[in-house]
């Protein structure tokens, strides 16, 4: 399964969320491979981060920024269980390539009106990619949510306008704005293998949720 992390707005934490997702798998007793389609390459970097540990598990990592993502990719399917792709921030034909090669496409927004219209373009473009790539399903999740507060009925509308118009589930569980993804993402390690007081069970507990949500949809 090939599993695209994408928006071309910037700031709503795509490369964390791919760099959590592969360790996620790993940990499962999966063989995962992330592929960072990003030219700043901060999936390169968490990777590189990792393998100085040797007391954390390892996973395959590589850097495609082509046109030929799609294709390059493909190779890979007989060799690993999930593929994961942190795709480029802007629209270019990398960015399109990641899309063409996509099991799955996940956006995450953050919940407010400005990252809704920034976000209009990428999901106008996942669904030309989505009229070639026909087995592509399309989810959005609401990231980098700041605890305790409630997401006003101006978004949940724009989530119902979204969803009739670009074929996107959104789903249910949310992902909070909490620090331990800042710092875990540094150490080269997923949140939930932060340990004592480092370590953040509610945001385990949400991530679990998440992850759950999103491969019972598929």
């Amino acid at each position: 399964m090939i599993i695209t992390v994408t928006n071309q707005k910037g700031g709503v934490g795509k490369t964390t969320i791919a760099c959590n997702l592969v360790t996620k798998f790993l940990s499962q007793g999966h063989k995962p491979l992330l592929v960072d389609a990003d030219p700043q390459r901060t999936s390169m970097d968490f990777r590189a981060i990792r393998s100085d540990n040797e007391y954390l598990m390892q996973f395959t990592a590589i850097e495609n920024c082509s046109r030929t993502l799609h294709q390059d990719v493909a190779g890979f399917i007989d060799s690993f269980d999930y593929i994961v792709i942190d795709s480029g921030g802007r629209d270019s034909n990398p960015f399109r390539s990641s899309l063409m090669a996509a099991d799955i496409v996940l956006t995450p927004i953050i919940p407010s009106s400005a990252d809704f219209w920034g976000s209009e373009a990428t999901f106008d473009i996942i669904m030309n990619a989505k009229s070639i790539n026909t087995r592509m399903k399309v989810f959005a999740v609401f990231n980098l949510v700041k605890s305790g507060t409630v997401i006003e009925k101006e978004i949940k509308d724009m989530v119902a306008d979204f969803e009739s118009r670009f074929e996107v589930k959104f789903l249910q569980n949310k992902l909070y704005d909490r620090i331990v993804y800042k710092y875990s993402l540094g150490k080269g390690k997923a949140i939930f293998e932060m340990n004592g007081k480092e370590s953040d069970p509610k945001a385990n507990h949400e991530f679990d949720l998440f992850y759950e949500e999103l491969f019972k949809g598929c």
